[in-house]
């Protein structure tokens, strides 16, 4: 009975009626909104192997922000961590890079890693394969010379 007076009302009032239905789809929809974005930044698991068992750890200063790890913590950590699976180093930053001879560098965000983060990840390169610790010491020492 309650029904039919309320569809009487709404029937009544068709502006009404049109504002109360897209406030609702409105609503509806933002809440939708709403969890897609903090189920993807937030709640859904890593896309890893194991997520549970990665850790990071930083460095921080006196005013609590963090600081970048020299290369020597990682191998302090690789040789005295024992309680650790596996132990990668990252480091994050800037880099020149130019499509050519003539071309002007242009500046771009870019993440150095060692040949142990994809072990860490147990990930596979997209294309061709990883390198190994020896090409990546190699690496190290042809930038010093």
């Amino acid at each position: 009975m309650i029904h039919a007076h309320a569809l009487r009302s709404l029937k009544r009032t068709p502006g009404f009626t049109i504002a109360v239905i897209l406030t609702l789809l409105l609503g509806l929809g933002a809440v939708g909104s709403m969890f897609t974005i903090v189920y993807g930044v937030l709640l859904a698991p890593l896309p890893y192997a194991q997520p549970d068992r990665l850790v990071s750890i930083g460095l921080y200063g006196a005013e609590q922000r963090r600081i970048g790890q020299p290369p020597a913590v990682f191998t302090t950590y690789r040789q005295f961590a024992s309680s650790l699976t596996e132990i990668g180093y990252y480091r994050t930053g800037s880099t020149n890079v130019s499509m050519g001879d003539d071309s002007a560098a242009e500046s771009i965000g870019a993440t150095w890693v060692t040949a142990s983060m994809f072990r860490v990840l147990q990930a596979q390169p997209l294309l061709g394969r990883s390198f190994s610790a020896d090409e990546e010491f190699a690496r190290v020492r042809m930038r010093s010379s």
